[in-house]
């Protein structure tokens, strides 16, 4: 069932150093309007996990890459896939073992984008002293990343298919302006904003608390 309401809070991201808006009780990051749109349609988890966001290149495949709405899409997440894989070879875990249903319309891609994402790898670890190992286990967690990406991109399908891709990424743009629009309008930090989205007539509007 998808949700009408969506609580967000401004403050300011020490880390990135920018104000704006973040999904109340989540793991992410204060971010700009796009952001928020990101969080609202394509994470599905929320919980600041690596597995969410490897899924969350799923459902960006599936709303902006396939449709054309994100030029060069495919360099851009296999580049990500590499940048999140750092993060999961610093901490040293590796993603979970799971195995979606084979998709037909995703498995094509995924095919060229593993193997971008692979020798992106392989260049970036070759000035490592420990390249040898570290490319083992980004291939270790290749077929991981490649189950989690095609998992989100058949949870987007299946969550928005009815309205489609092309709707998708006009809401995406709506609920992007007014995110900006409520950014604009919060005066403190931790001021709470309820952006709401009605899914019979594809609109939006905010709710700024006091």
């Amino acid at each position: 069932m998808l949700r009408g309401r969506y609580r967000f809070v401004y403050g300011n991201d020490p880390k990135y150093g920018r104000k704006g808006l973040k999904l109340k009780g989540s793991g992410h990051h204060y971010g700009s309007r796009h952001l928020v749109s990101h969080d609202i349609f394509e994470h599905f988890r929320r919980d600041g996990t690596l597995e969410d966001e490897y899924r969350a290149f799923g459902a960006i495949i599936w709303m902006r890459g396939e449709p054309g709405y994100f030029p060069d899409w495919e360099s851009h997440i296999s580049r990500s896939i590499v940048d999140m894989w750092r993060n999961l070879y610093l901490r040293q875990k590796s993603l979970p073992v799971m195995t979606p249903r084979r998709s037909s319309a995703i498995d094509p891609d995924l095919d060229d984008l593993m193997n971008r994402a692979l020798e992106l790898a392989g260049k970036a670890v070759v000035q490592h002293a420990g390249a040898a190992k570290m490319l083992a286990h980004f291939k270790k967690n290749l077929p991981r990343m490649r189950n989690l990406i095609r998992s989100g991109y058949q949870e987007a399908r299946q969550k928005y298919g009815r309205i489609g891709p092309c709707q998708m990424n006009d809401l995406y743009d709506e609920v992007s302006r007014v995110a900006d629009q409520a950014e604009r309008t919060c005066e403190f930090e931790g001021q709470e904003v309820d952006i709401f989205i009605n899914w019979k007539t594809l609109t939006v509007r905010f709710h700024v608390l006091a």
